[in-house]
């Protein structure tokens, strides 16, 4: 259900983008961050549902499943969280500024969450949090659709404040 929930999601940042071009609003550098991390969220959300299933495939124990998993989603959160880091810093240097760029309350806020996620998936990973394992991953893949809304409803933002 996850994955093709991601799947309906990254299809409809698509639209979204669509809609920034037919709104008539000039594509600026700040929005391809916005875009791109929406499209990475959506489909992190959507292999991280499937790679428990995958796992399983190959008679590996379900413990060792979560394990794993927990350890992949951790590495591609930092990863992503990295890359829209050294995006903004490359779009701050080259003087790109104005609207389409998220806040910086917003940015710190959104790195800050995602590596307390990332935190809490390593745990998981050795089994050192309460409760059943596979809730906190499921919940923590779930999250990435959180993560993947913020950038999407700037873009959409910076189309309502050019009409």
């Amino acid at each position: 259900m996850l994955a093709q929930s991601a799947v309906a999601y990254a299809g409809l940042s698509t639209l979204a983008l669509v809609v920034v071009q037919l709104a008539g609003v000039r594509w600026q550098a700040q929005m391809t961050t916005g875009f791109w991390l929406v499209i990475a969220w959506s489909l992190g959300a959507f292999v991280f549902a499937l790679v428990p299933l995958l796992l399983a495939e190959y008679s590996i124990p379900v413990e060792s499943v979560i394990s794993i998993a927990s350890l992949g989603l951790a590495i591609f959160v930092l990863a992503v969280i990295a890359a829209a880091l050294r995006r903004d810093v490359r779009l701050i240097k080259s003087g790109a500024t104005g609207a389409a760029r998220p806040p910086v309350f917003t940015m710190i806020a959104m790195g800050l969450i995602s590596t307390i996620l990332a935190l809490t998936l390593v745990l998981n990973a050795f089994s050192l949090l309460p409760g059943p394992r596979q809730a906190w991953y499921m919940t923590s893949v779930a999250a990435l659709f959180l993560f993947a809304i913020v950038p999407l409803v700037h873009l959409l933002a910076a189309v309502q404040q050019k009409e």
